[in-house]
């Protein structure tokens, strides 16, 4: 198809809309027409060549969807075949275009234009700030999303660079990063930019260190838990500000945003909304799943005291919903992630209450091949390792779980020892499914924590030492370093206690011998030589 380019150029720029719309059409079809890929960039570089980049943008000047279309269409293309930072740093005419296309009444062709910015360098984009970080900040609080969804990964991108952080939030401030904040600053902003703005500095946060520092000093955890507390009652921001919360918790740099959420309130607001909306379903199981998925990292804050009403919310209808087993698997997560944050709540949800104490520990003889019963050992074994927990209360835990267990006639459980918690919990570890196997290790590392509970119930079941330091028996590397983990805590409980004799020597040497080998590889024999000697 032979094109007349001179022409083209002519309709163009006759600025009027039935040319230029013919001008468009012919060139999108001699760009698409060509199959090869290479002749067809090389008909792109052939427009560029004879109709300069300025003769374009009168295209955009129009409120006729199909002009631009086709004028997006068009320059894009030609523009994919440009040296955006080259452009940017010399070519005034591509400037021009940016200049007019961030402000368009379009959204195509506004994300057009911050399609620009994210082809070119962090070095191009802060070599003009003022017209750059501004582009980026109305992309911020564009009405479409996908504008501002182009603009929040430029961001992260350049923060993500040497000095980026620094350059963002104290050399350009004004541009971008100090009129976003504004939005938090003020009660009757747009909700949605809030939430922009907020999921931005969360996202910031996980990037360094020195980012999440900057985060903070600039009162942004302050911000979101006033945020917090004024869309307490309405469903939809509080529900968004609650996907911020988990990614602070959760994704923020070394976990750090949930130090800052608790330094502000955030953890203690949460339970009072929790509170609050005991009678709404969406919000209350909305938190309750909060809970369960922030367990990990919440040993240091969930210590709020829960109101009984709550509690007892928790034990009579999402633990006792035998109907939705999602239900119970959150209810365990939330009791073992509060009753290991301290000592006040393990009394106040268990210990003090021993009908709910049992109604918990009861889903410890359920069938080890349901999730509900891994997700028991696992919330049962973080309550026994927490080192919030005194040994004492968490010998109490396990004395009342032994109870429970001898009044049960199990007669596929064998009874190799005394202790019916270790007869359990070896037999779940026959069946070769990871899931499984880590859930049981997890459980043994809590038992393993404490003194008393190793020598009651580990120390007398026969041959349990010589398995655990077996590494034969692990399928894969998650399950070789649970079982470290509990060949860790025990070495780290019996290791110079004042009555640590009670235990044979050579399983001290072997728990040694296994931790200086490491969860996968080591020389045995020399592993060996060294702990004797350390030993004798």
């Amino acid at each position: 198809m032979a094109i007349d380019l001179a022409q083209i150029k002519t309709w163009i720029e006759s600025g009027k809309k039935a040319s230029i719309i013919k001008a468009l059409e012919s060139l999108q079809a001699y760009m698409l027409q060509q199959s090869d890929h290479f002749v067809a960039k090389e008909r792109v570089r052939e427009i560029s060549q004879q109709i300069p980049i300025h003769s374009f943008l009168p295209c955009f000047d129009t409120k006729s969807l199909e002009q631009l279309q086709l004028a997006v269409s068009v320059f894009g293309k030609i523009l994919d075949e440009v040296d955006i930072d080259s452009a940017l740093r010399n070519d005034s005419m591509v400037l021009q275009f940016l200049d007019l296309g961030y402000k368009h009444p379009f959204e195509i062709v506004r994300r057009l234009t911050i399609n620009q910015l994210a082809k070119c360098s962090s070095d191009t984009l802060l070599s003009r700030p003022d017209l750059f970080c501004t582009i980026l900040y109305c992309g911020m609080i564009d009405s479409e999303i996908s504008v501002q969804k182009i603009s929040r990964q430029i961001i992260l991108t350049v923060a993500s660079q040497p000095e980026g952080i620094k350059k963002l939030f104290e050399e350009y401030r004004s541009y971008l990063i100090g009129p976003l904040i504004q939005y938090l600053t003020h009660e009757k902003k747009d909700d949605i930019i809030k939430f922009r703005v907020h999921d931005l500095m969360a996202s910031l946060s996980s990037i360094s260190i020195e980012a999440f520092e900057v985060i903070e000093k600039n009162d942004i955890f302050k911000l979101f838990a006033e945020d917090l507390a004024r869309s307490k009652d309405d469903i939809l921001s509080l529900l968004n500000l609650l996907e911020i919360f988990k990614h602070y918790c959760v994704s923020s740099y070394n976990k750090l945003g949930a130090v800052s959420l608790k330094k502000y309130g955030s953890f203690d607001l949460l339970m009072k909304i929790l509170t609050e909306n005991q009678n709404d379903p969406l919000t209350y199981s909305f938190i309750l799943n909060l809970i369960a998925d922030l367990s990990d990292a919440s040993e240091d804050l969930f210590d709020a005291s829960l109101p009984n009403s709550v509690i007892e919310k928790i034990f009579h209808e999402d633990l006792s919903n035998t109907h939705v087993k999602e239900s119970q698997i959150v209810a365990i997560s939330v009791i073992g992630a509060l009753c290991k944050s301290s000592l006040k709540n393990l009394q106040q949800i268990l210990l003090s209450n021993h009908e709910r104490c049992a109604q918990f520990l009861v889903f410890f003889v359920e069938s080890i091949n349901d999730q509900i019963a891994q997700t028991f050992y696992h919330s049962l074994g973080s309550i026994l390792e927490s080192k919030r927990i005194d040994d004492e209360s968490a010998e109490k835990l396990v004395s009342i779980l032994e109870s429970i267990l001898k009044k049960r006639t199990e007669p596929t459980i064998t009874q190799p020892s005394a202790s019916f918690i270790m007869n359990y919990a070896m037999y779940n570890l026959k069946p070769p499914f990871p899931d499984i196997r880590c859930a049981v290790y997890h459980l043994l590392k809590g038992l393993g924590s404490r003194f008393n509970i190793v020598k009651d119930h580990i120390n007398v079941y026969p041959a349990f030492f010589d398995y655990i330091t077996n590494r034969t028996t692990e399928p894969n590397k998650e399950t070789k370093e649970w079982k470290y983990s509990v060949v860790e805590a025990l070495h780290n409980t019996l290791h110079g206690h004042p009555h640590g004799s009670v235990i044979d020597s050579k399983h001290m040497i072997d728990l040694k011998t296994y931790i200086i080998r490491g969860a996968y590889v080591g020389d045995k024999v020399e592993a060996q030589v060294a702990v004797q000697s350390e030993v004798l």
